[in-house]
């Protein structure tokens, strides 16, 4: 398992986009399970469940 945390300002959907690219280029075996965006004032966090 992988963990990424990071704080920024930019195009958020851009660098999740680009994560996900690279975790399942990456692999021959991960695969998306789950996942959750959210938001709270000016703050948004994405979850996401692999196997």
């Amino acid at each position: 398992m992988a963990k990424y945390e990071k704080c920024f300002q930019g195009e958020f959907d851009q660098v999740l986009d680009g994560l996900d690219r690279g975790i399942r280029s990456g692999s021959g075996t991960a695969r998306f399970e789950d996942g959750s965006d959210l938001c709270c004032g000016g703050a948004r966090l994405s979850l996401t469940s692999s196997w």
